[in-house]
């Protein structure tokens, strides 16, 4: 599913939610028909948490990952909707995306960094490559990025660090990879430049305590064993080891305080998994590592959505040289491990949550509390999700009063009829306890058409100079969106 052209309704959520102290709270954003009339009522859609990052001024950004499709005749593309909570967790709004004025974008983001000018870039996970975004999360397009050591084929990672950006990718018409450190006006400052086979790609890439990144890439050796390869860079470029020949290949590493820990996970069956730990030492230094020092049984991971670049679990190092492993399981769990592994809490804050897919979907803040995204299913057992931001405290504990779902309205609050229509529409408004109610009509771009006049809850309109299609009738109560509607006007 690719780029069509198009052009996308950007309609803003509004969900009315109320304001906690700076500590814990919970935030649920369920796309409704009132969010956008066709945004996830196609058979492959859904929306689903992905990431969670701070915003320049300090503001949370909760990002999904979805899929937006048009009327018959009917077109489909990967979106990344970005909604924008306050530092205490109340709503501000959605931005739709990425679009452009002409077109829709096929963006389905695994990551988000600032791009240290006031800016975002984003790694589209399927394309492999980066988009940037404005200030205010908006598509201003593709990063063209220059590599010494050819052109870049595909971005397979990016990570922000001080004084600019750390891209991994592959090199077009190669089986070569660069690791390439950039200013933050992406002019180079240095460039790794690796060799591999065709069986053995590159994983994945982190940093280390010391200020150094370590990549690890894996294959299936002629004898059918899995192995992996580990190098670690010094945080100038500079290769420091390599680590030949380690098997089982792994899925994730973190380091703390120079020691290396690899994470697997393994099902036995349909009902029992576990999660397996490796102790690989000091500088990588028990290549021969042995059994598991750590094994963590678990419920099968709700993997059904998985792709193949979605990660099952979450590992990354705190500030205070510890561990956080998240787990999506049927009740996702959060642990925090000492440097040595020693379990120091579980947290589990919502039912039936699956933590965001991306690959960040955890963030520590700097009192050491933890804010993540997850996708929460609204009734179990049924593959229907809200997505959720939520705070825990430093020690994983929730507190707060949870916000109610933003679900559809079981009734109508608004009729229009006939529909189709090609004279007048009918428009009536159910009594309710709105106030400053008003209709307003918009054209599948998004732009205002026209506003009728309510007199007893009820209005006719009559379009004219308008052309057959789509148009949207939209209820606002105090200038906020209560209700969408879809209507059919037929010359």
């Amino acid at each position: 599913m690719r780029l069509i052209s198009l052009v996308i309704v950007v309609l803003m959520v509004t969900v009315t939610l109320t304001a906690q102290i700076d500590s814990t709270f919970v935030r649920h954003y369920y796309p409704t028909y009132s969010t956008h009339p066709y945004w996830q009522s196609h058979p492959i859609g859904g929306t689903y948490a992905a990431n969670v990052l701070e915003t320049y001024n300090g503001d949370f950004c909760l990002q999904m990952l979805s899929v937006y499709h048009t009327p018959p005749p009917e077109v489909v593309t990967f979106q990344s909707p970005l909604a924008i909570y306050s530092r205490t967790g109340q709503y501000q709004e959605t931005s739709f995306g990425p679009y452009t004025d002409y077109d829709v974008i096929c963006g389905y983001y695994s990551t988000i960094v600032q791009d240290g000018l006031g800016g975002y870039l984003a790694r589209d996970m399927y394309e492999h490559r980066l988009h940037r975004l404005d200030n205010n999360f908006h598509y201003v397009g593709y990063v063209p990025l220059t590599s010494n050591s050819g052109h870049w084929g595909s971005i397979r990672d990016i990570i922000k660090v001080d004084d600019g950006l750390i891209i991994l990718g592959s090199i077009s018409g190669t089986y070569s990879y660069a690791i390439t450190k950039y200013n933050y006006d992406l002019a180079i400052q240095w460039e790794c430049y690796i060799n591999v086979v065709e069986s053995w790609p590159i994983r994945k890439m982190t940093t280390t305590s010391d200020g150094g990144f370590l990549f690890w890439r894996g294959g299936h050796t002629s004898s059918n064993y899995d192995y992996f390869r580990a190098t670690k860079l010094s945080a100038y470029g500079d290769t420091l080891w390599t680590k030949q020949m380690i098997t089982p290949s792994v899925q994730q590493i973190v380091e703390v305080n120079g020691n290396y820990y690899g994470f697997v996970y393994h099902s036995h069956n349909n009902t029992t998994a576990e999660l397996r730990i490796y102790d690989f030492g000091l500088n990588f230094e028990n290549e021969n590592h042995g059994a598991p020092i750590l094994v963590i049984p678990t419920y099968p991971l709700l993997d059904n959505h998985m792709s193949y670049n979605e990660h099952p679990f979450y590992v990354t190092r705190t500030s205070d040289n510890c561990i956080i492993l998240a787990i999506s399981t049927p009740n996702a769990e959060i642990f925090k491990y000492d440097s040595d592994l020693n379990l120091l809490w579980t947290s589990n804050a919502l039912n039936y949550e699956r933590m965001g897919r991306g690959d960040h979907p955890l963030l520590e803040l700097p009192n050491g509390d933890f804010v993540y995204c997850a996708g929460v299913s609204v009734y179990p057992r049924v593959q229907i999700e809200s997505v959720a931001l939520v705070r825990i405290n430093a020690n994983g504990n929730y507190v707060g009063v949870e916000d109610d779902i933003e679900t559809p309205a079981l009734s109508p609050m608004i009729t229009a009829y006939p529909n189709p229509f090609n004279q007048e529409l009918n428009v009536e408004l159910k009594a309710n306890q709105l106030s400053l109610c008003k209709v307003e009509v918009y054209n599948i771009k998004g732009q205002l058409i026209d506003s009728l006049t309510l007199q007893d809850n009820k209005s006719n309109w009559m379009p004219r100079n308008l052309a057959s299609g789509v148009y949207i009738l939209k209820l606002l109560s105090n200038s906020k969106l209560v209700e969408s509607k879809k209507i059919t006007y037929i010359k």
